[in-house]
């Protein structure tokens, strides 16, 4: 409801210290999903992977370059990525770490984001010394010769990347959002776009429309078009939490579920949002909700549509009894030509069914009608691994393919 916070009743699973392996309630690093649905987390104490049952910790005594991690990734190939505050990033291939720094061709050696894009590629963003792409094994730094955006001689900060599903790469910077379209920047910011209530973008994604949806500093929500431009504001009077957005997930349904905190001297106020882009309008969750903490730093969205938040103090999952319903038969599917170059066939039989197809971030980025036989275009999407989803009635048919 307009000029309040609504509550409802949540479903949270909580883990911490006491009850689970976490190495730490402080889970700074980050959370991110791997193909296999397996959780991974960062925390000041070294880095979990949890596959629903088991936890596996990582620490330096198994080649992190340091405990305290800044943020956390997954790529097309599933390796997990960490960043640090100043040891460089570390690449996990299933079986060992390997260390990278400045001297390896990384723009800076304290990292604060990872996001990967659709064409394997890997990006990290750093304060003050550009954004760095790692690409096979060949490492390409951006800076202000590039395009990369200066303010008297100093290069914008990083607070986030994301990727879009035409492999463009979006930069929340404290000079605006930036644009790499794999030739050139571009900078939204508040001289080409004055409605914009910030330059500081602290958190971006992109949904199926190819809307952006920008966290900006203390200023809430800011949408802007698939033609990039502005469409409207939103706070905390519009169901928000709090204007202090960390970061921003879309989930299967187009729901934009933001993570916020904002430090008010000893205090801290925050929670998770489920935004609804219909309506304008939130339902927030708190402490009082379930939540284990309201120092919220990282979202991320695993195959179950569950909301998996990282906090610090603890990691709570959340499932939305509010949402889609969840199926209740849920089959594997069989694809073929897999590898797929421009149509995918589906070995099911439906009448009238939905098709949606999510990338390795878990954003759906084509939504089609399908009956049998079943055959989908792909011709349009990015080289890398998708996810397919198709839905009749209460049957899910899940499954995964390349597209080459």
């Amino acid at each position: 409801m307009l000029g309040m916070v609504s509550s409802v009743s949540a479903q949270f699973t909580n883990y911490d210290t006491i009850n689970s392996d976490l190495p730490s309630n402080f889970v700074c690093g980050g959370v991110a999903i791997d193909t296999n649905n397996n959780v991974w987390v960062g925390t000041d104490a070294g880095v979990a992977k949890f596959d629903g049952t088991n936890w596996t910790v990582f620490t330096t005594a198994d080649g992190l370059p340091v405990n305290i991690i800044s943020c956390i990734a997954v790529d097309a190939l599933n390796n997990v990525w960490i960043g640090t505050d100043g040891d460089g990033v570390a690449r996990y291939n299933g079986s060992t770490w390997a260390p990278y720094t400045f001297a390896d061709g990384l723009c800076d050696n304290g990292i604060h984001h990872i996001a990967c894009g659709n064409d394997s590629s890997v990006w990290f963003g750093s304060w003050g010394a550009g954004v760095s792409k790692y690409q096979g094994s060949t490492w390409t730094t951006y800076n202000a010769d590039d395009g990369f955006p200066t303010f008297e001689g100093i290069l914008a900060t990083v607070y986030y990347i994301t990727t879009d599903a035409a492999n463009n790469k979006w930069f929340g910077t404290d000079l605006g959002l930036v644009k790499y379209n794999n030739v050139t920047f571009d900078t939204i910011n508040q001289t080409t776009t004055p409605e914009l209530k910030s330059n500081y973008i602290t958190s971006v994604a992109v949904d199926a429309d190819n809307n952006k949806w920008m966290g900006v500093l203390s200023k809430g929500l800011t949408k802007l078009n698939s033609s990039d431009a502005w469409v409207a504001n939103y706070d905390t009077l519009n169901g928000i939490c709090d204007n202090g957005i960390t970061d921003i997930k879309i989930d299967d349904a187009g729901k934009v579920w933001l993570g916020e905190y904002t430090k008010y001297g000893a205090l801290i106020k925050g929670g998770i949002t489920k935004f609804d882009p219909a309506t304008g309008s939130g339902v927030s969750y708190k402490e009082t909700d379930g939540l284990i903490d309201e120092q919220i730093f990282r979202l991320a969205v695993d195959r179950n549509g569950d909301i998996w938040v990282a906090t610090g103090d603890g990691l709570s999952k959340f499932h939305d009894a509010l949402g889609i319903k969840e199926s209740s038969t849920n089959m594997s599917v069989s694809l073929y030509p897999n590898p797929a170059h421009d149509y995918l066939n589906a070995d099911c039989d439906v009448r009238s069914g939905i098709a949606q197809i999510a990338d390795i971030t878990g954003r759906i980025i084509s939504v089609q009608n399908v009956t049998s036989p079943v055959k989908i275009n792909v011709e349009n999407l990015i080289n890398g691994l998708y996810f397919l989803r198709i839905t009749e009635n209460e049957m899910t048919y899940l499954g995964k393919f390349i597209k080459q």
